[in-house]
């Protein structure tokens, strides 16, 4: 039984209407992750807001260490899947979102990555592009460092040119060579680029350019099943692009549920053991007998106060 990763990464151009016809698409419901850039949010009462995202996903906004970053606005975030397991990340910067994703016995880095175009000035737009390319680099180490077998997946709007992602004719252009240090970090991470070269994923007014990119650690890019510009089109002038990786043989058995653990109600968990530990003393005197008495009511109210995943319809069998 092999089960696969289904990613999808767009831009959705702070348009509303963008964002809700890409929730209201039935074909990504079930996808495990939705790496957003440049969502469109309303700001209440000092909350940021980001809409559309429906009751099959979560949002993951931008976790920070400055406090002045949680209300200024943002240009990343996830929409991740209520039965995917995550853990976030804390990255110092509105334009990057990270997670830990939990599939199977495989744990991956995942990143939705936003760089500010290219008008600033030569210095300015370097500066941009490094410091957030730092901000994941620092988070890549340190999750490494954590979990030697840490995988890494990231995808965005890089907004910058270069004839590896942009095909022949981007050597003609007075842009070449803006993605050098884009280049440098796939080759420091050990990554490999998913992108397809030459295919646009920006279309505006008769122009277009390849500008988001996905890329991955080794294991992903070989296990890839396909990585291409999405059919489905919402109205943004970026393209969305469907990521699918084969995992390999699942552990579990995907039509039966598992716990959401980070979902529970552990308050509502302890009170019922408590509770029923104190109407139902121990039965025996037996140790064995005893810890098996605990289990079934520690099971029993996991079962009551924890939700469970639904089994995903991307499952194959062989």
């Amino acid at each position: 039984m092999i089960s696969t990763l289904n990613i999808l990464q767009a831009n959705l151009h702070r348009s509303s209407g963008v964002q809700d016809a890409l929730y209201n698409d039935p074909d990504i419901w079930d996808f495990d992750a939705i790496l957003i850039q440049e969502p469109h949010y309303w700001e209440i009462a000092g909350n940021l807001l980001v809409t559309g995202a429906g009751p099959n996903f979560e949002v993951i906004k931008p976790k920070t260490l400055q406090r002045e970053n949680h209300t200024q606005r943002i240009r990343s975030c996830m929409w991740i899947n209520s039965n995917t397991e995550y853990t976030q990340l804390t990255i110092n910067s509105n334009d990057i979102t990270a997670v830990i994703l939990q599939h199977g016995t495989r744990s991956i880095l995942v990143a939705s990555l936003y760089i500010p175009s290219i008008g600033h000035g030569n210095e300015a737009d370097e500066q941009e592009l490094h410091s957030r390319l730092q901000e994941v680099q620092q988070a890549v180490t340190r999750e490494r460092n954590n979990n030697l077998e840490l995988e890494v997946f990231i995808a965005g709007d890089f907004n910058r040119h270069d004839t590896v992602w942009g095909g022949n004719e981007v050597a003609l252009e007075t842009r070449q060579g803006e993605g050098s240090r884009i280049l440098d970090f796939i080759e420091e991470n050990n990554l490999q680029l998913l992108t397809q070269r030459g295919v646009p994923t920006w279309e505006r007014n008769g122009s277009a350019s390849t500008i988001d990119l996905t890329m991955a650690s080794e294991r992903l890019f070989d296990d890839r099943d396909t990585c291409h510009v999405f059919d489905n089109e919402y109205g943004s002038d970026h393209r969305a692009i469907h990521t699918a990786i084969g995992m390999g043989e699942a552990v579990e058995d995907p039509t039966a549920s598992r716990y959401l653990l980070q979902k529970a109600d552990w308050k509502a968990i302890r009170d019922r053991i408590e509770r029923h530990l104190a109407n139902n003393p121990f039965p025996t005197d037996d140790l064995e007998a005893m810890q098996g008495y605990i289990q079934e009511v520690t099971q029993t109210a996991i079962d009551h106060h924890c939700p469970k995943a639904k089994p995903s319809k991307h499952a194959k069998r062989w």
